[in-house]
């Protein structure tokens, strides 16, 4: 990995070549800079950096502020934060305005419990999401799922399955909603092309500022040290 110097931050970058059209800058979760050049590019990457420095000294001032949210004991769950405990008893999780209780019988893995409940309440949100949106978008699909996925937050399968993220139970519900509209439009256009972005654009007119908000909850889950225990579960 490469660092540059930048305004006197040390900014660590990773180049990657790819058969793409354009140029772009990605924060990635471990917080450094990818730079994703054409292969025939014929502009250096640290020209681009350069070029691009008061957005990326941004993103890194962004950056700075979620790492609060790194080692705290505090879990991400629809958009909030809560105080995560768990105790011995029986099976069962209890939510309240600040904190969340996970009651687990001795020698059971409180991160285990949790997941599922997660995974389970978080299927019911995606179910009445799913109905409303493949109605009102006039599509069907086969079956939806629910995995942990490296880099989506959603997908849609040749065969009209949906794949969804558990991560997608740490945000809140307005962009839960908009990956649901995401992925319904690929049954209608498979890629990202204008018409794709016009059909999403009917049912989430703001989806520019969504897709800017679920960069960031990227990071903080990423970060978060309960979401990477439930993750590597």
């Amino acid at each position: 990995m490469n660092t540059i110097e930048l305004d006197n931050v040390e900014i660590p970058y990773i180049v990657d070549y790819r058969n793409v059209k354009y140029m772009r800058l990605e924060i990635r979760p471990d917080g450094s800079l990818l730079v994703v050049m054409p292969r025939k590019s014929t502009i250096k990457p640290i020209d681009f950096i350069m070029n691009k420095k008061d957005w990326i000294l941004r993103k890194f001032r962004e950056i700075d502020n979620y790492k609060k949210f790194s080692d705290s004991n505090k879990l991400l769950l629809y958009g909030k934060f809560y105080d995560f405990e768990a105790k011995n008893g029986r099976y069962g999780v209890n939510l309240t305005d600040d904190r969340i209780m996970v009651s687990i019988p001795r020698g059971i893995d409180p991160y285990v419990y949790l997941r599922n409940w997660i995974k389970e309440d978080l299927r019911k949100k995606l179910e009445e999401y799913i109905s409303k949106y493949s109605s009102q978008m006039n599509v069907s699909f086969n079956r939806f799922f629910i995995k942990t996925q490296r880099s989506r937050w959603g997908s849609c399968s040749a065969r009209k399955n949906l794949n969804f993220n558990i991560k997608l139970a740490a945000l809140p519900d307005g962009l839960i909603e908009y990956v649901v509209v995401h992925e319904l439009a690929h049954l209608i256009e498979r890629g990202h092309s204008k018409h794709f972005w016009k059909i999403v654009s009917r049912f989430c007119p703001e989806y520019k500022e969504r897709e800017k908000a679920l960069a960031r909850y990227w990071y903080i889950i990423h970060n978060n040290r309960i979401w990477c225990r439930l993750i590597e579960i």
